[in-house]
């Protein structure tokens, strides 16, 4: 068994040779572009689309753009006609049924739900509380606990606690405590950066490949198995306790929204696959898979987004410090109003809501140039169920990628 875990290795050697055996049969030597032919190094050259080749036998040619027209026709002109793809789906598997997975009424469905749930009136308040209690709980006596000892940390793993509590907290109403001074190891956090390595690796290699790994159970595959069982393990009691506590309908979080759509929309009949099984007890298997797949979707969209972009904005920072006197003259400027019992012209920090964010334009500024630099999902894949011409003048044909 022991040749398999290498069997990736092999490939990723493998496939370049032959790769370039074939661009050079086809091109019989010659060189007409700065681009290697059928390789997409640099997409400004092409003007933002390429058609990215492999041999056959790999399955994995795809076309791949940035050119915003195309973006506008795939996204919103012709939306009805790029899902997501069976391959996406089978890709993402861990997530079922959430919105990173479904297509049509479904993802209609989870998508205003989860709208009118952030626009709800209750919200600001909630994320405020919520984030609150971690910044003064978690954030800054981790942040002082370094700061005093002179020592150095992992700030992206920082964040990335921050955010994984926040998170389970909002969709969960459960605080896994993973931001502390000791930052202990969680095991469900642990998961979801196992899982969300092995699905990205599911896009590295050929679909063949990593389905016999996973047939096999070895290498990422076996990683993400054994990432899927604690995950179910984390989430699926939670989820159970919700949905059982129909007695308590002042509790808001976003599960708790999700149950209340499902009952008025009649969800069930949406879903074609039931769900990935494994519910437990108390409601229905089906329902309660629904909302597992739901709030790991999300959960898995709120993690890693937020967290990333804090990361890169503190990097940029650091990297140009003349933004860093910038932003803290704006916040002193905006903010210093919210004294506090310190005296004149002391910020109280509780003070500061969602409301008072929206007053630091410079600091908006700064985290949405942030995001153009490196932005956290930068790619998206989609599939026609139709051949289409996008505006660029390629031709796709129907289930390409």
């Amino acid at each position: 068994m022991a040749i398999f875990e290498y069997l990736e290795i092999f490939l990723f050697t493998i496939i370049p040779i032959i790769t370039i055996l074939c661009v050079w049969r086809k091109s019989n030597g010659e060189k007409t572009s700065f681009l290697p032919t059928n390789w997409p190094l640099i997409l400004s050259e092409c003007g933002g689309t390429f058609q990215m080749r492999f041999p056959r036998i790999f399955n994995m040619d795809m076309l791949i753009t940035s050119d915003p027209l195309n973006i506008d026709h795939i996204f919103s002109k012709n939306f009805a006609n790029y899902p997501k793809g069976r391959q996406f789906r089978e890709i993402f598997d861990i997530l079922g049924d959430s919105i990173f997975n479904v297509d049509d009424e479904l993802w209609e469905f989870q998508r205003k739900t989860t709208h009118s749930f952030m626009t709800g009136p209750e919200f600001n308040s909630l994320l405020e509380s919520v984030v609150w209690q971690k910044v003064e709980n978690g954030l800054l006596p981790v942040l002082d606990y370094f700061l005093q000892g002179d020592i150095g940390f992992d700030l992206q793993d920082v964040f990335q606690r921050f955010t994984y509590d926040s998170i389970c907290k909002l969709a969960l109403d459960f605080d896994p405590g993973s931001l502390c001074v000791d930052l202990p190891f969680i095991p469900s956090m642990q998961a979801f950066c196992d899982s969300i390595g092995a699905v990205f690796y599911r896009h590295t290699l050929p679909e063949v490949v990593w389905k016999l790994q996973r047939r096999l159970q070895i290498g990422t595959e076996r990683k993400l198995l054994e990432a899927r069982k604690v995950v179910d393990k984390f989430i699926y009691p939670l989820v159970n306790n919700n949905i059982t506590q129909d007695d308590d309908d002042r509790r808001l979080n976003l599960l708790t929204t999700f149950r209340k759509a499902y009952k008025e929309k009649s969800v069930s009949s949406l879903l074609l696959l039931g769900g990935n099984g494994g519910g437990g007890g108390g409601a229905s298997s089906r329902e309660t898979n629904f909302m597992r797949d739901t709030v790991l979707g999300l959960m898995f969209a709120g993690r890693d987004t937020s967290a990333s972009c804090l990361t890169w904005l503190f990097w940029l920072i650091a990297k140009n410090p003349s933004t860093k006197t910038l932003i803290l003259d704006e916040i002193e400027k905006v903010l210093i109003h919210l004294k506090g019992e310190g005296g004149e012209g002391r910020i109280n920090w509780s003070l500061f809501t969602v409301r008072e964010s929206r007053k630091l334009i410079y600091l908006h500024g700064a985290m949405c140039e942030s995001l153009r630099l490196y932005p956290p999902g930068p790619l998206e894949h989609k599939s026609p169920t139709k051949s289409d011409n996008l505006p660029s003048g390629h031709y796709i044909k129907e289930n390409d990628k």
